[in-house]
């Protein structure tokens, strides 16, 4: 990839971050489906879970509401057909009726196939201000 086609995948992951969550935001089985590749793997350290694909999918529209959210401090590193999304994360929502506000720090694997990104690995950690104030 030349510094062009890199600079164009940076900003269309970045988009397909925001559709990601969109999608949550929504309860859009459809276009979760279409960005999360069969393969997904969510580990989420501060939770302590680990879901697949359909674990997430069914989690986000039975039991998450998501109201808003904004990444923060997003860095893209693309290299040929695979890219990380590096980024923090604040939302607002429930889960289960109950709060679930939060400030994460994200790392996004998206891999190209047939001619589309796709994310495959989704890691989840609490930001070092967080774990130095406990």
């Amino acid at each position: 990839m030349d510094e062009e086609e890199i600079e164009a995948a940076e900003q269309e992951l970045m988009r397909l971050e925001h559709d990601w969550m969109t999608a949550m935001q929504r309860r859009d089985s459809v276009a979760l489906n279409r960005l999360m590749a069969e393969d997904f793997i969510l580990t989420s350290v501060f939770r302590g879970v680990m879901f697949t694909k359909w674990t997430f999918i069914r989690h986000t529209l039975r039991s998450l509401a998501v109201e808003s959210f904004e990444f923060h401090e997003e860095r893209v590193v693309a290299a040929g057909d695979v890219a990380m999304v590096d980024t923090t994360l604040t939302q607002k929502a429930t889960q289960n009726g109950e709060p679930w506000n939060l400030r994460a720090l994200l790392t996004d694997v998206w891999v190209q196939r047939d001619g589309r990104w796709q994310v495959v690995i989704r890691y989840t950690r609490l930001p070092t201000e967080y774990l130095d104030s406990r």
